[in-house]
């Protein structure tokens, strides 16, 4: 008999898509910046695209005309410098309103979260604004990568004015002692070229083009920035030139390798619950609240909790040993959602996702 599901239950991803047609699939996850930009060629929230093979000249170009800020210049240098890099990079403008405001900008243009990005990066190292697009992650499917220098990360506590995110389980802090320096992107490019379906993101990683600090930590700022859940680079093999990410947790303490899991695995079940019914609506049918209905989304989710334990991000267990199991599936005609508990390698969880066709 499979354990009885904890209380915690990821919140769910709600979808509406006209006749079937634009339920993405993703194949990764690719990065969007929103930036504090308010002058340069273009107009309104949309800014423009950067593919890796182009994306260095073309950002050099845009700084250049005073499209772009130096600071995006050098995240779209670090995000191309990695061994792995995203397919594509995002550069969106923040405008006048908040991160949630630009972001559902974005949306209304065509760029929804998470399947047209899924890692978020600001321009701005200011607490107030990592604060705000803090906000916005968490009340999306979004992963937040910040970078700060406060001092307070390696002498004290968490710093006072991040008191009020200090639980959030989808943004990640850097320490840098540099606010010019592009670490958070380095990272985060890494981490958004892997393959997700068979690769396991743990968060540590090998990141290149980093300068090193200007004082190497020592061990009690690593303890300070490991108490304080930050992330911080080092080089950790003596006489080399490797930096790896350490720590990697959300501020909440959630290991990066979890957070990353449960938002592939929303993700998946969702684009597969959106195919099964795009697939009957495409035949002239409407899926029916029972055993037949229903076993065609089993049969989707299946798939998907299969391919979740390639990378792996759950797996057998005791309690479960399929991984998982099904713990309510709902089918409605255009609709249908399900709730899965598995066993991810960071401990039991509970995820939920829906759509609605409409």
């Amino acid at each position: 008999m499979a354990a009885t599901p904890p209380s915690y239950i990821e919140s769910a991803i709600s979808v509406s898509v006209v006749d079937g047609t634009a339920i993405d699939i993703t194949t990764d996850f690719d990065v969007a910046i929103f930036a504090d930009i308010t002058g340069g060629s273009a107009a309104g929230d949309l800014y423009r695209e950067y593919v890796p093979a182009s994306a260095v000249a073309q950002a050099a170009t845009d700084l250049t005309a005073s499209d772009i800020t130096q600071i995006v210049h050098d995240q779209i240098v670090a995000i191309c410098s990695q061994d792995k890099v995203p397919a594509k990079i995002l550069v969106f403008k923040l405008g006048a309103g908040t991160y949630a405001a630009a972001i559902s900008a974005a949306e209304a243009d065509g760029y929804r979260a998470p399947w047209n990005f899924a890692y978020l990066m600001i321009d701005s190292r200011a607490a107030s604004a990592i604060v705000d697009a803090s906000g916005a992650a968490e009340s999306r499917d979004l992963l937040f990568v910040a970078q700060s220098s406060d001092g307070d990360w390696i002498t004290a506590g968490l710093p006072s004015v991040f008191s009020s995110i200090a639980t959030a389980t989808k943004t990640l802090v850097v320490y840098e002692d540099t606010d010019a320096a592009a670490v958070d992107a380095a990272w985060v490019g890494r981490l958004a070229g892997t393959t997700s379906n068979t690769e396991r993101q743990s968060g540590i990683v090998r990141i290149n083009g980093l300068a090193e600090y200007g004082t190497l930590l020592t061990s009690s700022q690593r303890g300070h920035l490991s108490d304080n859940r930050a992330s911080y680079h080092q080089i950790t093999i003596p006489g080399g030139a490797t930096r790896n990410m350490a720590i990697a947790k959300t501020l909440s303490a959630r290991t990066f390798s979890l957070a990353f899991a449960l938002l592939w695995t929303k993700v998946r079940l969702t684009e597969a619950l959106g195919e099964v019914l795009a697939t009957e609506i495409a035949r002239g049918t409407e899926l029916t609240n029972d055993d037949p209905g229903k076993d065609k989304i089993r049969a989707a989710v299946r798939s998907v909790m299969l391919t979740g334990q390639i990378p792996p991000y759950f797996g057998p267990s005791a309690a479960y040993p399929d991984a998982y199991e099904i713990t309510s599936l709902t089918v409605s005609g255009t609709a249908a959602s399900v709730v899965v508990t598995a066993n991810f390698i960071e401990g039991i969880r509970t995820v939920s996702a829906s759509v609605t066709l409409v």
